[in-house]
Order: structure tokens, then C-alpha cells, then sequence
């Protein structure tokens, strides 16, 4: 090898040992990998925030239909008392009645008895007196039949509202039901997406690891290349020596007392 050569040798070989080291690209992945490894864990915990703030809504609303479900059962309770007292009123006021009536008979007898004692016929003013009776009598029933029918229907309408208060309760009870089932399937949802980004997390680091790897062993060849050359253009120059292929480019000695005159 020509001196060219064994030059060519040792300045590569002090380039690879001694200049820029390789593996800078590599570095620069294992770095973009790492960042996006962190961004990803940073994704799988804000879908996990949000698998646990759709389990909490889930909970809120089971027990928020719970407490409609016990709304609805009191509701039910005081609509079936109200049918009671309407069942009550309504005997009641038929009792009331059966008594007027039995008010009116002996209203009624007791002054066909006073007439008759009297030495009065059933006419004229006795059959005025007996009409009277039986007209107040009947007015008494009246007024008891209206005032039981008025209970009655408040009863009734009661015990409607109530019914109609009680299917609104479950109606809402239904509903939390089926939106804490959603909150429920989204928090599920959620977990499946925080595994998703998990595996991303992890994908990413080995890939920085494998990048770190690969530039390690591109600095490692560096180091091996300039080594080799290094011993290669040693080698050369050592090998020009020994032949005497420096000599041409050595000064010729100078004798002494010798002169160019």
C-alpha cells in the first residue's frame, strides 16, 4: 500500500475513534419512542379517570332509582288507603242513609199517631204535618247522599294521583336503571381504551429499548472501524519502513567536510 493509503488509513481511523459517534439517528428514535411511550400512558390514565368517574354515575343512579322504587311503594301505600276510605265513605254513607230513612219512619209514625190521638184525619192540616215530615226527611237523606258522594270522589281522586305518582316514580326509577347500564358499558369502554393505550406504552418503550440497542451497536462498529484502521495504517507504515519505501522521501544525509566547491 502506497503512503497515500496508510494516510487514508489512520485518518479514518482517528474520524471513527475521535469524530461524531454514530448512532445519532437511532438515539433520536429511542427518544421520539419514549416520548410517545409517555403520551400514551398518559392517555390509558385519563380513560381510566374516566372509566371510574362512568362507575360512580353508574352508582349515583342505581341508587337514585332505589330511592324512586321506595317513593313509588309510599305512593302505592297511600293510594291504597285512599281506596280504603273511599270503600269506608261510601259504606258509611249508606248507613247514614238507612238511618234517615229509619229517622223519616218514625218521624212519619210518630205523627200519624199524634194525628190519630188527636182525633185528626189523615187530611187537612194532619196531611199537611205527615208531608212536611217526609219532605224533611227526604231532604236529610239528600244532603247525606251529596256530602258522601263529595268524600267520595275526594277519596277517589286521591287515590288516582297517587297511582298515577307511584308510575311516575318507577318510570324514573326505569330510566336510572338504564343510564347507570350505560354509565356501566362506558366504563367498561373506558378500561378496554386505557388497555389499548397500555399496550401502546409498552409497544413504544421496546421500540426505544430496540432503537437505544441499535445505536449502542452502530458506536460499537465505529469504535471496531477505527481500531482496524488504526492497526491497518500502522501495519503499512511499519511494513514501508522495514523495505525502505520511506526512503525516497527522507533527506539525503549530509557527509561531513564535504562541499559543494
Amino acid at each position: 500500500m502506497g503512503l497515500g493509503g496508510i494516510i487514508s488509513n489512520l485518518g479514518g481511523a482517528a474520524m471513527d475513534l475521535f469524530g461524531p459517534k454514530a448512532g445519532k439517528a437511532e438515539r433520536g428514535q429511542s427518544l421520539s419512542f419514549s416520548g410517545q411511550a409517555i403520551g400514551a400512558r398518559g392517555q390509558a390514565i385519563g380513560a381510566r379517570g374516566q372509566a371510574e368517574a362512568s362507575r360512580y354515575s353508574a352508582t349515583a343512579n342505581r341508587m337514585r332509582a332505589g330511592i324512586y322504587r321506595d317513593e313509588a311503594t309510599g305512593y302505592d301505600s297511600a293510594g291504597y288507603l285512599s281506596e280504603l276510605s273511599l270503600q269506608f265513605q261510601e259504606k258509611s254513607t249508606a248507613i247514614q242513609q238507612m238511618q234517615a230513612d229509619r229517622e223519616i219512619y218514625k218521624t212519619i209514625g210518630g205523627a200519624e199517631a199524634d194525628i190519630a190521638g188527636a182525633g185528626f184525619s189523615a187530611s187537612g192540616s194532619g196531611l199537611d204535618i205527615l208531608r212536611d215530615s217526609a219532605a224533611q226527611g227526604a231532604l236529610t237523606k239528600e244532603i247525606i247522599g251529596v256530602q258522601g258522594s263529595i268524600d267520595a270522589n275526594v277519596y277517589k281522586q286521591a287515590a288516582l294521583g297517587y297511582r298515577m305518582q307511584a308510575e311516575a316514580s318507577r318510570g324514573t326509577a326505569g330510566i336510572a336503571d338504564v343510564t347507570a347500564a350505560g354509565d356501566e358499558a362506558a366504563a367498561g369502554t373506558y378500561e378496554e381504551i386505557a388497555g389499548t393505550y397500555d399496550q401502546q406504552a409498552g409497544t413504544y418503550t421496546e421500540l426505544s429499548k430496540l432503537a437505544l440497542e441499535m445505536s449502542a451497536d452502530a458506536k460499537t462498529k465505529q469504535k471496531w472501524s477505527g481500531v482496524m484502521k488504526g492497526i491497518a495504517g500502522v501495519a503499512d507504515l511499519g511494513m514501508m519502513i522495514a523495505t525502505g519505501g520511506l526512503s525516497g522521501l527522507m533527506p539525503s544525509p549530509v557527509t561531513p567536510g564535504t562541499s559543494g566547491g
